[in-house]
């Protein structure tokens, strides 16, 4: 059976790390090419990746931390939200689901307006 020590362990969990937000930012270009405009797209995801990491957001909420970095760059550097999310009594994870629907009812409201 093979061992890792630490150093391996690491470098393993970064590259899954950068192998995931290729695979998003991949997603996005896609969808949405004209986020290909701008250069510091990947390194802004992944410092995203991180932030959401470090604050406790669940896996399966990844995703939509860093996409909604490369659609709103910085959202998670305003104190507001950095003070909702990481807030005691919830976890990180349900109250960005909350901030989550908040930005897309925004979205949806804003865009009923401008038709």
């Amino acid at each position: 059976m093979l061992e890792f020590d630490a150093s391996q362990i690491q470098a393993v969990q970064a590259l899954n790390e950068l192998s995931f937000v290729e695979r998003v930012r991949l997603e996005l270009l896609r969808d949405q090419p004209e986020l290909g405009a701008q250069p510091d797209l990947a390194q802004r995801m992944l410092r995203a990746l991180r932030v959401a990491q470090q604050w406790g957001v669940d896996d399966k909420l990844m995703g939509e931390f860093i996409r909604l970095e490369a659609a709103a760059p910085g959202f998670h550097e305003q104190p507001a939200v950095k003070a909702w999310i990481t807030r005691p009594g919830r976890s990180a994870s349900q109250r960005f689901a909350d901030y989550l629907c908040l930005v897309r009812w925004r979205g949806r409201a804003q865009g009923a307006n401008k038709e």
